[in-house]
């Protein structure tokens, strides 16, 4: 007989192999957990507060500048710190002028490059006015395009200057209108259009 599992882990248990399978793909579009998207009538940051109760526990840390979403992830018992000293920095909107607390996230170092930070960014994924970003590396057969708008225009070239395999930033974009979840790891190479 198995364990009768709570809704809390078959979510967790979800939005962790969404996750996953988005960084094992990068550029490739998976869905989170149901009720999550802000569609259907749930908060906007639902999405993000998913990710924070799947990858937030009492021995990691966190950095967000939104204050509704800091009180969600502090639900998770996970500490609050500085962008410099986050594991995870989220950003449910990612303005010019938060491009400066991006650059002080952990790149790692030579002997722990798993250290670096990873970032929870939300987006919106292949709508109107997007980027069209030119993926390539391990994970994606050839190259594939993948649009992203609502982001500054300079965040890729910052995201290019903090990766210097095997030291660099995971990210995570978030669409702001559906569940849906791409991942981009330090190993994934972009162009921009």
């Amino acid at each position: 007989m198995l364990p009768i599992q709570t809704a809390f882990e078959v979510e967790s248990r979800e939005c962790f192999r969404a996750l996953m399978w988005a960084l094992s793909y990068p550029g490739r579009l998976m869905t989170l957990p149901n009720g999550t998207p802000s569609s259907n009538g749930a908060s906007p940051l639902a999405a993000f507060a998913t990710v924070g109760r799947t990858l937030l526990d009492l021995e990691t840390s966190f950095f967000t500048n939104d204050i509704a979403l800091h009180v969600e992830l502090e639900r998770t018992g996970s500490r609050m710190r500085s962008a410099a000293d986050a594991a995870y920095l989220y950003f449910p909107k990612l303005a010019e002028a938060d491009l400066a607390l991006v650059e002080q996230a952990s790149v790692g170092d030579e002997t722990y490059p798993d250290s670096g930070a990873t970032l929870v960014i939300g987006c919106r994924l292949n709508g109107s006015h997007a980027v069209n970003l030119r993926l390539s590396g391990p994970g994606i057969q050839g190259e594939k395009t993948l649009g992203v708008a609502g982001l500054p225009a300079s965040f890729w070239q910052l995201r290019e200057r903090r990766i210097r395999y095997p030291l660099g930033i995971d990210l995570f974009l978030l669409d702001e209108s559906t569940s849906g979840v791409v991942g981009l790891p330090r190993t994934t190479r972009i162009a921009y259009e």
